[in-house]
């Protein structure tokens, strides 16, 4: 492949807008080389990160889209289930729908949070957002990581007024949902012994001696029976 000639600043690294370079009179001819992450953007490099695919998205659809649905839980590093392993990357618009290669697209609005300085729907919206295409136990999950990054569960609460798909679900789950729990197999092993009828346990307790030394902190604690999970 031929290296790219004439290309000033600022396209001359990273990824930039093929109209925009036109606009400053860079030939085609000079950009045709360069890899294309999506019709109308050129980069130096191929984008490798779902923020960096974003961003140069952005370059051509700026304004009311953020980034959503699996590929927000990966710029939050949520736990991501199986339905989530995919490239494509999810966004979410107000205006009109969004057609390009390798972009799912969905309408709506939302509230956003900045990742990497860019719009991705929040924590919560992005939990929500997924509950149509996840089973129980995997939303449960999900909810458990965001509550433990939020220190509560009522922002997944004031959410579920909406009537929207998946809301009955996303309200099971919710039921579910703790704060404390800081992996997957935690929750997953809180929910299974309380399908069993357990009592509820705490969530990474810590365990004193008698006269107060720590001896250690336990997944799941059953302090009154004293058990440790």
């Amino acid at each position: 492949m031929s290296r790219p000639r004439h290309l000033p600043e600022p396209f001359h690294e990273g990824s930039f807008a093929v109209g925009a370079a036109r606009a400053e009179r860079v030939p085609m001819s000079s950009m045709r080389s360069l890899p294309s992450p999506f019709r109308g953007v050129r980069s130096h490099a191929l984008p490798e990160t779902v923020v960096e695919r974003f961003g140069a998205l952005l370059l051509v659809r700026p304004k009311g889209v953020a980034l959503s649905h699996c590929s927000a839980a990966r710029a939050h590093h949520l736990p991501l289930p199986r339905e989530c392993e995919h490239d494509d990357l999810h966004v979410t618009t107000a205006g009109p729908r969004l057609r390009r290669r390798g972009v799912v697209a969905h309408r709506g609005q939302r509230a956003t949070t900045l990742v990497q300085g860019l719009p991705v729907t929040d924590l919560a919206e992005t939990w929500l957002d997924l509950a149509p295409v996840l089973g129980l136990d995997d939303l449960v999950v999900l909810g458990d990581a965001v509550a433990q990054r939020l220190g509560s569960t009522e922002p997944m609460r004031e959410l579920l007024t909406r009537s929207t798909k998946g809301v009955a679900r996303a309200r099971v789950a919710l039921g579910w949902v703790r704060v404390g729990s800081v992996s997957p197999m935690e929750t997953r092993s809180r929910v299974l012994f309380g399908r069993a009828g357990l009592p509820e346990p705490e969530l990474n307790a810590e365990i004193h001696a008698v006269d107060g030394g720590w001896l250690a902190t336990g997944d799941l604690v059953w302090r009154a029976a004293k058990v440790v999970g």
